[in-house]
């Protein structure tokens, strides 16, 4: 068994510094039109930061907003 933590960040404290798929968690996240509200922790996707129009994204490329946090995807586990 491989056991991974996930480092998480804030955005107000560090962003991506490159256009890649990570872990990102909002409390109240909103995408395709549809606001996702969580009194339990919040809701945690995969999208990406893009640097050029400072703006969080889903990996179909739909806008995310309320993102306060990020962290990279773990490694997954070793091939046989």
């Amino acid at each position: 068994m491989t056991l991974e933590s996930i480092a998480w960040r804030g955005v107000h404290v560090e962003l991506p510094d490159t256009i890649r798929t990570v872990l990102v968690y909002g409390p109240q996240l909103e995408a395709d039109d549809e606001v996702h509200d969580d009194d339990q922790g919040g809701h945690v996707w995969l999208g990406y930061f893009n640097a050029g129009d400072r703006e969080w994204y889903d990996t179909s490329n739909a806008p995310l907003e309320h993102i306060t946090h990020w962290a990279d995807l773990p490694k997954g586990a070793d091939p046989p």
